[in-house]
């Protein structure tokens, strides 16, 4: 991480707060793969749903976790 993670977190904190707030959709990018998993932990807390993505012989999948949308088991895309 190239910043203090308390203080990214606080700011989207802040930011989803802000969203939710105003009645919208808000999409964030968080890269796991150099991050240890307490990171990743941590911010999906601020989100309603969280898209997983991965990589596999066969090609690209992704899956959703909470929300109301999307395929709930690994789906190629």
């Amino acid at each position: 991480m190239y910043a203090d993670l308390r203080r990214v977190y606080q700011f989207m904190h802040v930011l989803t707060g802000r969203v939710d707030g105003a009645d919208c959709v808000g999409a964030y990018a968080l890269d796991t793969v150099a991050s240890d998993p307490e990171p990743a932990a941590r911010f999906t807390q601020l989100c309603d749903a969280v898209v997983d993505t991965r990589q596999t012989d066969e090609g690209r999948e992704l899956r959703v976790r909470g929300g109301r949308f999307g395929p709930r088991s690994w789906t190629a895309f």
